[in-house]
């Protein structure tokens, strides 16, 4: 595929995301919500998401990374590498999966956040600034991992968000956790969004404001 799309003059990005199709997912690499509920995507069948906690996790999707570079390596195609949609998964009933027992553990066995939706205490949103620190941690060792196995000067890493969710004025404290200031500049080389729910509701200034 990646030398195929050198042959027509593209140049592919390969993504690499922290979902894994829910019936190929070991049960401790999920993320959890307080009341021990996988995190499962709205598809059929269903992704779960791996938990950036999960040291195990982590190295199977470093290794992934660095097995896409490598291909596109030998397919002589621009190496870049885009991290899709790192998150924490909320569930439309505002339960955020950061209670599998690593990220529990990790975070200090923080308060539970029942419902992201309602307002949050002191405490509450301390938990959601560590839990994007533990994912800027995540990305940042996956993006390595990609670079390690590629020329590093010459990857380009890509990050791509997805607005509707991490910037949804319903829950105004979600950037927190998944918007994280680790991923600031020069964290990654290029910003891509992906705002598809916005866009073709017209909604224009959420888009903007974004």
């Amino acid at each position: 595929f990646f030398a195929e799309c050198g042959r027509l003059g593209f140049s592919p990005i390969a993504s690499l995301s922290f979902e894994i199709l829910d019936q190929h997912c070991p049960p401790e690499w999920k993320q959890r919500a307080s009341d021990g509920s996988p995190a499962l995507t709205g598809w059929d069948p269903p992704s779960s998401l791996l938990s950036p906690a999960r040291v195990d996790a982590m190295d199977w999707l470093q290794q992934a990374g660095a097995a896409f570079v490598s291909l596109m390596k030998e397919a002589e195609v621009p190496v870049r590498f885009q991290v899709g949609e790192p998150w924490w998964w909320v569930f439309a009933d505002g339960r955020i999966c950061l209670y599998d027992s690593a990220s529990w553990a990790a975070l200090d066995f923080g308060p539970a956040i029942p419902d992201i939706r309602q307002p949050l205490n002191t405490a509450q949103i301390a938990m959601l600034d560590a839990a994007g620190v533990l994912l800027a941690e995540a990305t940042a060792a996956l993006v390595q991992a990609a670079r390690n196995a590629a020329e590093p000067e010459t990857m380009e890493s890509l990050l791509l968000v997805f607005p509707p969710t991490v910037l949804d004025p319903r829950t105004p404290h979600a950037y927190r956790a998944n918007l994280p200031l680790g991923w600031a500049a020069p964290a990654f080389d290029r910003l891509q969004v992906e705002d598809y729910d916005w866009l073709t509701a017209g909604a224009e200034g959420l888009r903007r404001a974004a």
